[in-house]
């Protein structure tokens, strides 16, 4: 039965990926035909755009990261050393 779940994204190398636990998400998409729709409406320019995407869902590993706030007028933080 189709379901629809709200994810964070990113496109790598023309791929769409999204990153979740070994959930029920994880175990419902795998290796199944999934759609996949991102939606954008910019107020200041009066303009707006929609893209579905439907194809086959598969495991890839290898992609992390993580995206948070940063207090204004503070220094951004060393880059990490290999």
């Amino acid at each position: 039965v189709p379901d629809i779940f709200p994810v964070n994204h990113v496109v790598d190398h023309g791929s769409i990926v999204y990153r979740t636990g070994a959930g029920a998400l994880f175990h419902a998409t795998l290796n199944e035909q999934v759609a996949f729709e991102v939606d954008f409406h910019d107020l200041e320019a009066g303009q707006a755009w929609s893209v579905v995407v439907k194809g086959r869902a598969a495991e890839r590993l290898g992609i992390t990261g993580r995206r948070f706030s940063i207090a204004a007028n503070t220094p951004p933080p060393p880059a990490p050393r290999d």
